[in-house]
Parts: C-alpha cells; sequence; structure tokens
C-alpha cells in the first residue's frame, strides 16, 4: 500500500515565522520554539485518533497531546503576542480553537458550524487561519453551501467564545477548497479560493479560475466583488497557495494541468501579473513554499522515480523532494528543480505531499513530513551553505529524516 505524508516546511527569519499559507501545520511561539501538530494513534496501529503536537526545546522533541477529537489535522497560526493558535473541525462538524504554546494550552472553545444548504451546522473544509496586522486572529471556512465564511477577534488575545464575531459569509462565489489567506504589505488581508465549476448542489470539483478578495483597509472590512483570475493553463487542482517575497509582494501558486503556475503582484498591494508555469506536470500536486532567511522564495513538491538504474517499470518507485529556488529575493525563478535527496533511497520508498514553509533565524530549513497511513510525523532539517560573507547560498540535505513521533 502506498503511504501518504504531509510535508511542512517552516521558516523563521530571526525567530519570526513567515511562512506561505494553505494548511499550517507548524509553528513558532514567542520563545522561538518550533511545534507541530497533526492526528495520531492513541496506540500503534489504531484506531482512536488523538490530537498530539511537539514542540522543540532543550535539544529535543517534546510530545504532547491535546483533549478531544477533530476529524483531520488542525492549522495553526501565532499572532502578534506570540501565542499559537490552532484550529481544527471537530467530529460534530463544527469549527473549534485553542491556544497557547510549549506544555500549555487552553481548553478548546467551540465556535460553532457555518450554515449551508446541505445541513443546518456544517462545514465542508478544514478552516484557515490569518492574522490581522492588530494581531486579531480571522478563521475561514468552505461552508456546505460552497461559500466561503468568516469570523473574528474582537480584540487581539480574546479569542473566548464571547471574544469572537458570528460567521459571516461571502455570498456569490462557490469554492471547493480551504481558503488560502495572507497579509499584504499594507496590512490588509487577502484570501484566495478555487471555486466549483458550477454552482448550487451538484458541484464540480474543479475549474479554470481562481477567485480571490481583500480587505479594503487594514483590520478592516472586506471588499464586496471578488476578482476571478481564469487561467490560460487548464484546470486548476487543489487549493491555492500564497506567499509574501520580501519586499512584501504576494504571490499565488495553484496546480493545473501542466504543473504549478503562478501569478504575482506588480508591486506591493498592487496588481497582478499574468499567470505563468512553474514545472511540467510530472509531480504530486501538493505543495509548500517558503521564505529562507535571504529572503528567496523556495517549493518543495514529491514526485516518484526509479530507486537504482537496476529498476524497472514493475519496481515499486521511490518518493523524492524536488525544491524550486528564487535566483534572489523578490526575483525571478531557477529554470531547473534541484533534488532534495531527502525521500529518494530505497530505504524509505513512500510518498510525501507539501504544504507549508518555515525555517530558522540559523538558516536552517525545517521540513516536516506526515505519514497518514502510520499517523507518524518525521522531520528533517537543512544545513545552510554560506559564501565569505554568511549569506545563504544553497541548503545540503540529509538523507534520514528523524522520527517525532
Amino acid at each position: 500500500m502506498r503511504k501518504w505524508f504531509f510535508i511542512a516546511a517552516v521558516m523563521v527569519v530571526g525567530g519570526v515565522a513567515t511562512s506561505a499559507h494553505a494548511r499550517e501545520q507548524a509553528a513558532i511561539d514567542g520563545q522561538g520554539r518550533l511545534h507541530v501538530f497533526a492526528l495520531a494513534y492513541a496506540y500503534p496501529g489504531g484506531p482512536t485518533k488523538v490530537i498530539q503536537y511537539a514542540y522543540f526545546s532543550g535539544g529535543t522533541w517534546n510530545i504532547r497531546r491535546l483533549p478531544g477529537a477533530l476529524k483531520e489535522a488542525p492549522v495553526v497560526a501565532t499572532n502578534s503576542q506570540g501565542t499559537i493558535y490552532v484550529a481544527g473541525v471537530g467530529t460534530d462538524n463544527a469549527i473549534y480553537f485553542t491556544r497557547g504554546s510549549g506544555d500549555y494550552f487552553a481548553p478548546w472553545t467551540y465556535l460553532g458550524g457555518v450554515r449551508g444548504s446541505f445541513s443546518t451546522y456544517d462545514s465542508l473544509s478544514a478552516p484557515s487561519i490569518g492574522v490581522n496586522q492588530d494581531g486579531r486572529i480571522e478563521i475561514f471556512v468552505t461552508g456546505t453551501d460552497h461559500y466561503a465564511y468568516h469570523t473574528w477577534e474582537t480584540c487581539t488575545g480574546c479569542g473566548t467564545f464571547n471574544g469572537w464575531w458570528d460567521w459571516i459569509n461571502y455570498s456569490g462565489y462557490h469554492q471547493n477548497d480551504d481558503p488560502a489567506v495572507e497579509l499584504n504589505s499594507d496590512g490588509r488581508l487577502e484570501i484566495f479560493v478555487s471555486p466549483s465549476s458550477t454552482t448550487g448542489i451538484g458541484v464540480l470539483p474543479h475549474s479554470n479560475i481562481l477567485g480571490h478578495v481583500w480587505q479594503d483597509i487594514a483590520n478592516g472590512g472586506w471588499n464586496p466583488t471578488w476578482e476571478n483570475f481564469s487561467s490560460p493553463d487548464g484546470t486548476f487542482y487543489a487549493q491555492p497557495v500564497v506567499a509574501r517575497n520580501q519586499d512584501g509582494r504576494l504571490e499565488v501558486f495553484i496546480w493545473t494541468d501542466n504543473g504549478i503556475s503562478h501569478r504575482w503582484q506588480v508591486f506591493a498591494g498592487g496588481w497582478w501579473s499574468d499567470w505563468a508555469i512553474l514545472t511540467p506536470a510530472t509531480y504530486d500536486m501538493h505543495f509548500a513554499v517558503a521564505r529562507d532567511v535571504n529572503g528567496n522564495l523556495m517549493i518543495f513538491v514529491e514526485y516518484s522515480r526509479y530507486c537504482s538504474d537496476a529498476m524497472t517499470q514493475y519496481d515499486p518507485p521511490c518518493y523524492a523532494i524536488e525544491v524550486l529556488r528564487q535566483v534572489a529575493p523578490n526575483s525571478y525563478w531557477e529554470p531547473y528543480w534541484s533534488d532534495a535527496n531527502f525521500e529518494g533511497t530505497n530505504k524509505n520508498p513512500y510518498a510525501a505531499t507539501v504544504s507549508d514553509a518555515i525555517s530558522t533565524a540559523d538558516g536552517r530549513m525545517h521540513v516536516f513530513a506526515y505519514d497518514y497511513y502510520d499517523l507518524r510525523m518525521k522531520h528533517v532539517a537543512s544545513n545552510p551553505i554560506l559564501d565569505v560573507y554568511g549569506q545563504v547560498l544553497g541548503h545540503s540535505w540529509s538523507n534520514s529524516w528523524e522520527q517525532i513521533w
């Protein structure tokens, strides 16, 4: 049986996490400690699943559990006070969140569900978390009516049940995947969704339009009109990933029939370029985008290959991670993918999917692989290659994973 992994590559610049936004499962608290969250089996082989996390402190991973149960792995974000917020869909299809760091997280807070046309209170997608310029958390989710909904804290850090607004829906836009959210350089949140190709009951899973909408002012209300990014490069698949360049320009990535397509703001907070293709469609559609300490964006994607020259088409393939990097901060991309080679040997012939990105202030890029079959979390970190001035020229990768649990 093929095993699937979730990969989160997390980057911290000066101790502050600066990661691409899609489905984040790794975050850094105000003390600079790296955390990673996922579901795990309570006992080897299951079937009971628990919410498990680990944080790195004192030179080791400290494994802890959160009470309760979620349908799938939670998403996380760090607010301006260094507190980690964790949100997920409960087994009752409502949205829950908790906050904290290290050994302590508060009890789960029930945020309810979003009204949809298919059930009274339900949610179609996992939530996404955005952090407003003033530090307030805002949570986005797709309802069962395929519309985007959001709720937000009424003040920074006051996210108890009474500290949240009711769910509000962005009417008029149908979507299927988790929203992706990022902060513009001027402090305005912007969300991106991959919509359904028809409206109403019986929506199709894919289309060739990516929708986005934004706050009109920082910490304020949202523009009433969605803007559509039509694709000339084929059908969109999976959820979009959005990252911020060093100069503040947003860049959005999504998988199409022809590979990973991207668009970018021409100037920070401004209008957008046309679509461009980064890679041929020979890779897995799950990928992560991260920014290294020099400010270069990096994309991580999984692909299959022969484990050795002696292999044939009848042998099970190995799965490796490819990396694509900007040639300089805020610049164009390298013409070829490079093999990170930390999952490319016949000793570890499992698949990996990519979603998130963080690096630490020492220049190391951290990558987490989540095995959806055994519900185990693995980790690998790069060693930065420095020039004579201490600037990061690239990253060298280990061939072995460290198993956290």
